[in-house]
């Protein structure tokens, strides 16, 4: 016990812990009984105490990758969304389909919410390649949602372009100029500066 006064009254504190484990989900009243050395009982009761069991996974799981592919940088933008009857409390992206444990490192906890809806950055593995994002979302109870994916092309290689005509040191006495230009390694775009 810990004792201190307030406004010149003496008090001990205690503190001590309910265990709702064997309980079912309802509302619930707490009540306390003390007792003094000269046996005068005292009862103090909270009512309305709801205890909630968490026993299904978010739902309605969705990502939605909100940058454009393909993309030349790892760093993207994905829009997640998930429901629970008690709260999501957080996400978990990957590129590997393998449905991670309530309790693996990479958990991005969130603030409890029945309903959560976010924007969040991801860095995307090195390798230009098509990659495939996976995100699950868990609850307070530790249970973990169905998957939800999409898919964004990595490409960070440069086009290698070689301007063949005009050559350097060209003097030009028309008011139009024939380009030859040549790229390789992949299609590209030409848009003229």
């Amino acid at each position: 016990s810990k004792d201190y006064a307030d406004n010149g009254v003496n008090y001990s504190q205690w503190t001590a812990t309910v265990d709702f484990t064997s309980l079912t989900a309802d509302t619930y009243k707490i009540e306390v009984k003390v007792k003094d050395t000269s046996n005068n009982e005292t009862i103090s009761t909270v009512t309305g105490i709801k205890y909630k069991t968490d026993t299904s996974a978010p739902q309605s799981p969705s990502m939605t990758i909100k940058t454009a592919s393909p993309t030349n940088t790892t760093a993207i933008t994905i829009g997640l969304s998930a429901t629970d009857d008690i709260g999501v409390t957080g996400y978990y992206l990957a590129e590997s389909s393998s449905t991670p444990k309530a309790s693996a490192t990479g958990w991005k906890s969130v603030t409890s919410a029945a309903s959560y809806s976010s924007d969040v950055t991801y860095t995307l593995s090195a390798g230009d390649a098509a990659k495939t994002v996976y995100c699950w979302f868990k609850d307070a109870g530790d249970n973990i949602s169905s998957l939800s994916s999409g898919t964004i092309t990595l490409d960070t290689k440069k086009l290698n372009a070689t301007i063949k005509s005009p050559t350097a040191n060209t003097t030009i006495t028309t008011k139009s100029l024939s380009l030859d230009v040549r790229v390789k390694a992949k299609q590209a775009q030409i848009s003229s500066a």
